[in-house]
């Protein structure tokens, strides 16, 4: 099975609807969108996996907010264009 990483779209098996990934935080995928939602990790299911140009677009508006998965995105991005 697929890692599921920032950009993807799982389904929350306990109603059906859809929800792109912001991070995993521990046992719990923290969503994009508003207001912020978490779901346990064993309630998803991955239903598309994000190109690599869609997860960076994501990481970018992600770390443009002032909260968690603001702070996530911008240690990614930063990480990213770490040499090292």
């Amino acid at each position: 099975m697929a890692k599921i990483d920032t950009g993807d779209t799982v389904v929350y098996t306990t109603n059906g609807t859809f929800w792109v990934v912001a991070f995993r935080e521990a046992e719990r995928f923290v969503f994009c969108g508003w207001p912020l939602s978490t779901a346990p990790v064993d309630h998803c299911e991955l239903h598309r996996k994000a190109s690599p140009s869609k997860r960076l677009y994501v990481l970018h508006e992600l770390a443009r907010l002032n909260d968690r998965r603001g702070d996530y995105a911008r240690a990614e991005l930063s990480r990213a264009s770490d040499p090292d």
